[in-house]
């Protein structure tokens, strides 16, 4: 089933762009476990989560719903690999209003601060280009990133996130046959998610050709190019949260 669905994802534009929508407000879930829900739902699903999951939230399942949940792969609690658990979305629930989720408005510190870490993944050297008509470009002759200044900082962080992960994905020239052409789909699925999971409005991208990218491929290779995308986010999307929102230190104990 889960290599089934993966297939129709990134063959379909349309499920395409509902797997960018889950697996942003998802992040924590792999490609599998979200095409696993998608291929389950019998209506809209926004987020998810086992019993656990929302027990720690401070929510619970409706009991009329407890038998209606989606099947997914979860750590098993008493051995070693995994178990089927089910999982259920948030209108299935009731509680505790769920924490907004973290946000970067235009001149805020947050802002500053999820740029700055945002560049710390470049894997190439930076510079300042007024001349580029884009916030940002990744030159893959030069192996080098552009940045324009002109631009608002939520465009900055748009293009940036997908030019840095080109620039991670070309891997300092270790993908001889890089092409930009055939790897913006996944740099600009890499932005989407990031601008979505941190409230910055931009497009979806352009995934009418996502059929041919994905042609000859099997349902596994497939998956790993969709964990790839995952992977990525994760890394970058933990660094900017980690640093808009560091830990609180534990307050000493006063006697």
């Amino acid at each position: 089933m889960q290599d089934g669905i993966i297939t129709e994802i990134t063959q379909n534009p349309k499920l395409y762009a509902v797997y960018l929508d889950m697996q942003a407000d998802n992040p924590t879930y792999s490609p599998g476990n979200i095409a696993l829900v998608i291929g389950q739902a019998t209506g809209d699903v926004t987020k998810f989560g086992t019993l656990e999951r929302w027990k720690s939230l401070g929510r619970n399942v409706n009991d009329s719903e407890r038998k209606k949940g989606m099947m997914i792969y979860a750590r098993s609690t008493f051995r070693r690999g995994y178990d089927l658990t089910p999982v259920y979305d948030i209108s299935q629930t009731y509680g505790r209003p769920l924490k907004e989720g973290p946000s970067l408005p235009e001149g805020s510190d947050k802002m500053e601060a999820a740029i700055t870490t945002l560049l710390n993944y470049a894997v190439v050297p930076l510079e300042i280009n007024k001349n580029i008509s884009t916030p940002a470009l990744y030159d893959e002759k030069e192996m080098k990133l552009s940045i324009n200044t002109e631009y608002t900082e939520h465009e900055a962080f748009a293009a940036l996130a997908t030019e840095i992960a080109l620039s991670r994905i070309h891997g300092k020239g270790r993908v001889p046959d890089f092409h930009r052409e055939d790897f913006l789909l996944d740099a600009e699925s890499v932005s989407y998610i990031l601008c979505r999971r941190f409230g910055i409005q931009r497009e979806q991208p352009d995934s009418k050709n996502i059929a041919a990218l994905y042609d000859g491929y099997d349902g596994a290779e497939r998956r790993s190019g969709l964990d790839k995308i995952q992977d990525m986010c994760k890394q970058i999307g933990g660094g900017i949260e980690r640093s808009i929102e560091p830990p609180q230190r534990a307050r000493a104990n006063v006697r």
